[in-house]
Order: structure tokens, then C-alpha cells, then sequence
């Protein structure tokens, strides 16, 4: 019933953008469904398991590459990409920077009668690490700092 109120007004005239939509929509279903009952019927020849048979079916829809876009692909594109230079000093301002907070950190460990180990890392080199470290740590406020 709803259908029939937007497809016809209340002066009885029909709306064509809606039957023109409603069109297209059918047409687009039809067109996917024959694809894929296609990409069936040569895949059941070809195929050799169900999950080959699968990803097969479920790109039936898709559109075919060009040679020239499969080229397109090797080549770099120019414009807006900038080439990353490395500034030694940024990275060593970065490291006094995380030293000082590794020596602030100890200092207040140490004022609050905890030992802190000798050796302090600067980065932890995987979530392993941090996780282990994390459950070394028994007082939860030491672990927030």
C-alpha cells in the first residue's frame, strides 16, 4: 500500500521519478543476478575447490582491468608526494627529551621509597614487553606514571 502512495499522488498522476528509480533498481538486481548465474556456470567447470568456486562467484560483479590500467599500476604518479628527509637532530632532541623523563620518572620512584631498576629503557620493543613490564609493576599507581 505504501508503495502505491509514493508511486501515485493524491491527484491521482504517477510519479515518474519514483517509477524511473524503482527501474533502475530492478534492472541493476537483474544484470548482478545473470553475473553471477554465469560466473557459476563456468566456475563449477573450472574450479577445482569450493572456496576457488567461492571467490569467483563473489567477483562476478566486477569490472574488467584494462591493459593500459594494469600498467597504470607500475607506474609512480607524481604531484603531491614529498620524499621524507631524516633530521638527526629532531630525533636526538626526542630522545633527551624521553632520557629526562626516564630521569624524572626515577627521581620521583626513588622519593616515594620505591627501587627502581638500574637499567632504564627507553622504548619497549614489542606489547609483549610493555605487558610483561605492566605485570612486574604489583602497585596500580606506578603503573599510570
Amino acid at each position: 500500500m505504501s508503495t502505491t502512495r509514493s508511486l501515485v499522488d493524491s491527484d491521482g498522476n504517477i510519479n515518474a521519478n519514483y517509477l524511473t528509480k524503482e527501474l533502475q533498481e530492478a534492472l541493476e538486481a537483474d544484470v548482478k543476478f545473470k553475473q553471477t548465474d554465469n560466473m557459476k556456470k563456468r566456475a563449477v567447470k573450472t574450479s577445482s575447490d569450493y572456496n576457488e568456486f567461492k571467490n569467483m562467484v563473489a567477483a562476478a560483479n566486477l569490472k574488467k582491468l584494462t591493459s593500459k590500467e594494469v600498467e597504470s599500476l607500475s607506474h609512480v604518479k607524481k604531484g603531491w608526494q614529498k620524499t621524507v628527509v631524516h633530521d638527526s637532530t629532531a630525533s636526538a632532541i626526542i630522545l633527551t627529551k624521553e632520557v629526562e623523563s626516564d630521569r624524572i620518572r626515577t627521581q620521583n620512584l626513588e622519593a616515594r621509597g620505591v627501587i627502581a631498576p638500574t637499567e632504564v629503557k627507553l622504548k619497549p620493543k614489542s606489547a609483549m614487553e610493555v605487558e610483561r613490564d605492566l605485570r612486574r609493576i604489583s602497585d596500580e599507581a606506578d603503573k599510570l606514571l
